[in-house]
């Protein structure tokens, strides 16, 4: 998926759907260090990618919620 498309569908998801892609990419997270651990981890920019999308599903929660905060 590219990275305009993923801002797109981050942007239009509500908040509960964010908060569970969340959950669901840091456990996805925790598999990806045991396997880098083990040995058996192919594509080590995975871990790099997955961090970097869980930041921006944060940044995109954060944003929500201080709007939301605000009444806009």
């Amino acid at each position: 998926m590219k990275l305009l498309e993923l801002k797109k569908k981050i942007n239009q998801s509500t908040e509960s759907e964010l908060v569970s892609q969340l959950v669901d990419l840091r456990k996805s997270s925790l598999n990806l260090r045991l396997s880098l651990s083990a040995g058996s981890l192919e594509d080590l920019s995975s871990i790099r990618k997955n961090r970097k999308h869980v930041a921006r599903l944060k940044t995109a929660l954060s944003e929500k919620r201080t709007l939301s905060k605000k009444g806009l």
